[in-house]
Order: structure tokens, then sequence, then C-alpha cells
């Protein structure tokens, strides 16, 4: 018998929990940090990611919001290398990206590319991420 513990199987309902809070702890550090804001705003200009007249209207929140969108939208295909950077200067957005990467997802969620798998404890990708998308954002 092995002394290492397993870790709890998560659900879509646990992870959403997890990036909800992930992302209250972003917009909190953009609102204490401002440089933080300021980095994070440059690299967006800098890489046209959103228009400067948007991005000048947007709360902390609402960045943080729009971030997150961004990458959940494109999971599971990788962002742009200016994501990462954002990343480097926003940690909790950093720690969002990490949790949506496959590895993770596969050992804590059981999510499956394949349509093909018996239905099992094993979620297809695409209900997954319409149910995390549906509980973050409510649409």
């Amino acid at each position: 018998m092995s002394n290492t513990l397993k870790p709890k199987p998560m659900n879509v309902q646990t992870l959403a929990s997890r990036i909800r809070t992930k992302m209250s702890e972003g917009s909190a550090e953009l609102r204490r940090s401002p440089t933080t804001r300021i980095a994070v705003d440059d690299i967006i200009k800098r890489n046209k990611i959103l228009e400067q007249r948007a991005l000048f209207e947007m709360t902390d929140d609402q960045l943080m919001t729009q971030l997150t969108r961004t990458l959940l939208k494109a999971w599971p295909a990788p962002l742009a290398a200016a994501y990462d950077v954002i990343g480097e200067q926003l940690k909790p957005f950093a720690d969002i990206a990490a949790m949506l990467k496959p590895e993770a997802l596969n050992e804590f969620v059981g999510v499956s590319p394949s349509q093909c798998v018996i239905i099992d404890s094993r979620t297809p990708w695409e209900d997954f991420k319409k149910d995390l998308w549906r509980l973050l954002f409510g649409e």
C-alpha cells in the first residue's frame, strides 16, 4: 500500500469555482498594483489584443474576465506568446492557464478528446468546455 495521497477527482463545478477564485485574485492584484495593470495594458496594446479605447474603459474585473474568456475560447489550443507574457506579470492568469492544461485536466477531471470513449467517468471536452463557459460567464 502506497503512502502517497491520490488527488480527489474534480468536476466542472469545482474547476469553475477555482477559476472564479483566480479571476478574483487577478482583479484584486490589478487593483492593488498599478504597475501590474500598466504592464498588462502595455502587452495588450503592443500585441493589438484589444483596442486602446476598449482597454482604457475596462475595469480590473472586466479585464480579468476578458483574459479568461479569451483563454477558455481558445482552449484546448495554446494562446499566442503574448498571453504567456501576461501570465508572467499576472500570476492568477497563469494559474488559470495551468488549470486548463490537458495533463492537469485529465489527471483530475477526466476530459476525453475522443467521442469514441464508452460512457464512463470521462467527459467529451466539447461538453466540458460548454459547461465550464456557462458556469463562469452565464452564457
